[in-house]
């Protein structure tokens, strides 16, 4: 229940980022649990809409693709940068534990590229809480452990680079 909690809240920052992501060429990327991954241009994406268990996304060509809630993984938006031909989608993976949490949680990214790199706590409203790091990451893996004093509640992690921003659910107990 907690998971489709979150997933509708997710509506608003979907929503939110797709006026905030909607120049010509950026993308939506969700990533499912079976490890495959749906692209979409935003600028040809008219709704998304939720229901008890599902994700309804409806491009502006009239098709529709539906996911069960329990699925998905993750999304982020895609703006991919005028030299790249081909978007690398994989170029930076996310995984933040434990989740939920009371006050500490940990955030591992794993980038191919080196890049600037921001973390921020998101509030329901899409409101900027925190933000609990802003840096330089060379490429790799790295764990970031971090401590922040939120109250009980549903949030947002959002990770910014260059190229992409990404957005995971983060649940304070």
């Amino acid at each position: 229940m907690k998971k489709i909690t979150t997933l509708f809240i997710s509506l608003f920052f979907l929503l939110f980022f797709l006026v905030e992501t909607s120049k010509a060429q950026n993308q939506l990327v969700v990533s499912l649990n079976n490890n495959t991954t749906e692209t979409f241009l935003v600028s040809r994406i008219r709704t998304i809409k939720f229901g008890t268990n599902t994700m309804n996304l409806i491009e502006t060509n009239g098709t529709s693709t539906t996911w069960d809630i329990s699925t998905i993984q993750q999304y982020s938006f895609i703006q991919p940068s005028s030299v790249e031909t081909t978007p690398n989608y994989s170029d930076l993976l996310i995984e933040i534990f434990p989740n939920p949490t009371t006050d500490r949680f940990n955030v591992i990214c794993t980038s191919d590229r080196n890049q600037p790199i921001s973390m921020e706590i998101l509030d329901i409203t899409g409101k900027v809480i925190k933000c609990v790091y802003k840096g330089y990451q060379e490429s790799g893996k790295y764990e970031y452990n971090f401590t922040v004093s939120l109250s009980a509640g549903n949030y947002f992690c959002r990770i910014n680079t260059e190229t992409k921003s990404m957005i995971k659910p983060l649940i304070i107990k």
